[in-house]
């Protein structure tokens, strides 16, 4: 679903003016000679953190590009230039959501920790993120409905989780002395009673 709006017609007078308002709309305080200074890269931030809100909160299908322009103040044409369409987008809110909690996930250095005391702590980390961060958690629902349809599709998804996949095999293996085969989901660590 592209963000454009389908009356307006590329290279046309009115396409031209609504990217000049878009232009103007998200560009940045006035210098000191009164001109405003555009900053692409904030743009793409405050689209990022508001979708990332409204797909959490209306679903993929459930949010409108109107809604998600009007609270980013910017246009439906400014989206479109980011983001080639809604999915897009939605692709993109997937893969920095996944990348936040991964990136914090290494900071743990749990590979230093003693294998059971490690799992403890992973684990108890995966539960407090999840508490705070309520919009990821929507998220990751909202793709599991759409049975990992856009997240298949990511390029950076599967190489950004298969470090935490190796992080639990390895705590698995150094806890209970065996190497965990590949995809094997059956084995679990011996209890500590």
């Amino acid at each position: 679903m592209p963000f454009s709006d389908p009356t307006m017609k590329k290279g046309s007078k009115a396409d031209s003016a609504a990217g000049k308002a878009a232009s103007a709309t998200v560009s940045a305080p006035a210098t000191a000679e009164g001109r405003r200074k555009y900053d692409p890269e904030q743009t793409k931030r405050n689209i990022l953190d508001i979708v990332t809100q409204e797909f959490s909160a209306m679903g993929l299908t459930g949010a409108r590009a109107d809604a998600i322009a009007e609270r980013t103040n910017t246009t439906k044409r400014m989206l479109y230039y980011y983001f080639d369409s809604k999915e897009g987008l939605y692709e993109v809110v997937l893969e920095q959501v996944y990348g936040d909690i991964r990136a914090l996930e290494q900071e743990l250095q749990l590979a230093e920790m003693d294998p059971a005391e490690a799992l403890r702590e992973f684990v108890g980390f995966t539960f407090d993120y999840h508490d705070k961060h309520r919009d990821f958690v929507r998220l990751v629902t909202i793709e599991n409905i759409h049975g990992a349809k856009y997240i298949k599709q990511s390029k950076t998804f599967k190489a950004r989780n298969s470090t935490v996949v190796k992080t639990i095999e390895d705590l698995i293996a150094r806890r209970c002395g065996v190497q965990v085969p590949r995809g094997c989901r059956s084995h679990r660590p011996a209890s500590d009673d």
